[in-house]
């Protein structure tokens, strides 16, 4: 049981480390970059911050449940990361692996719900 409660701090940690890139990010995008990096930068901000938020409520109201904030996490690294990555320099191919990243936040959603309409909470 111990390493369940290590891994809940973990992923509860990286949604600290998101929502702070996400704070840096969105300041960046606002004070730093126009026109389309910095719409790619805002987007990449909102998104790794209402991911990083749901990390915090899902293991305040269902700890133990691990796979969709770690989807969240993943999804946050493929859909924001390829936007930041091709805003600093990357090619746009890069940009391709957003829309994975894109369907694991959605997957995180669905198994949220999942989780939640269990009728034992488990």
């Amino acid at each position: 049981m111990e390493q369940g409660r290590v891994v809940d701090r973990i992923l509860v940690a990286m949604a600290a480390l998101l929502g702070a890139a996400a704070v840096a990010s969105g300041a960046i995008a606002a004070h730093a970059l126009t026109g389309v990096p910095a719409a790619r930068l805002e987007t990449a901000s909102r998104y790794a911050m209402w991911h990083a938020l749901a990390i915090f409520a899902f293991a305040a109201l269902r700890p133990g449940h691990r796979l969709a904030p770690a989807l969240w996490l993943l999804g946050c690294l493929g859909f924001s990361g390829g936007l930041v990555a091709n805003i600093l320099g990357a090619p746009d191919i890069v940009l391709r692996i957003t829309p994975t990243g894109g369907g694991l936040l959605i997957l995180g959603w669905v198994v949220a719900a999942f989780a939640c309409a269990r009728r034992n909470g488990t």
